[in-house]
């Protein structure tokens, strides 16, 4: 394991000074900061202690749903998922300016972002709907599918990601495909 975690450092050492030069106006704000590791994810956030273990959960249910739905598939993906909970669009705009500097663009609450030594999501958690994380964890479904089948029709793909998105993370349960 640390021969495969030496080569991954590298990149996002040259990788971290970007990140953080973009996260600067962020970290400075007099916002606390958590960090909460669960099993599969990192969550930091602005949100507070609560919601950030709320978050991690979230995306862990998420996991085991569709390990569940599929025991024979990977949901590993190899490299660390970065969730980056934002306590407000405030935040999630300070972190990512491009999505506000159009006027009439979406403004989404979430990005999924893939990349060969990381992923990352960032999302806003003060968001009130059913499914705010539907983006996300559509995407995140098709960042697992990706590990599994590398040549899936288009339409089955994205079928499977939307059906997968738009599941919808309860205390006690989850519901799949609203």
């Amino acid at each position: 394991m640390a021969i495969h975690e030496r080569p991954s450092r590298l990149r996002f050492s040259l990788f971290l000074p970007v990140l953080l030069y973009v996260f600067a106006p962020v970290a400075k704000s007099k916002d606390t900061w958590v960090e909460v590791h669960s099993p599969n994810f990192t969550v930091i956030s602005n949100a507070g202690d609560k919601e950030t273990r709320k978050v991690a959960d979230q995306f862990e249910q998420f996991r085991e749903m569709f390990h569940q739905s599929f025991p024979t598939l990977r949901v590993d993906l190899g490299t660390p998922l970065i969730i980056f909970a934002l306590k407000n669009e405030d935040s999630l705009k300070l972190l990512l300016p491009a999505y506000w500097e159009v006027k009439g663009r979406a403004h989404p609450a979430g990005f999924y972002i893939g990349g060969e030594d990381r992923h990352y999501v960032a999302l806003q958690t003060d968001v009130q709907t059913e499914n705010p994380y539907q983006i996300v964890y559509h995407e995140y479904t098709h960042a697992i599918i990706h590990l599994n089948f590398r040549a899936l029709p288009v339409w089955f793909n994205e079928g499977l990601a939307e059906y997968f998105g738009n599941s919808v993370i309860r205390d006690k349960y989850v519901e799949v495909g609203r």
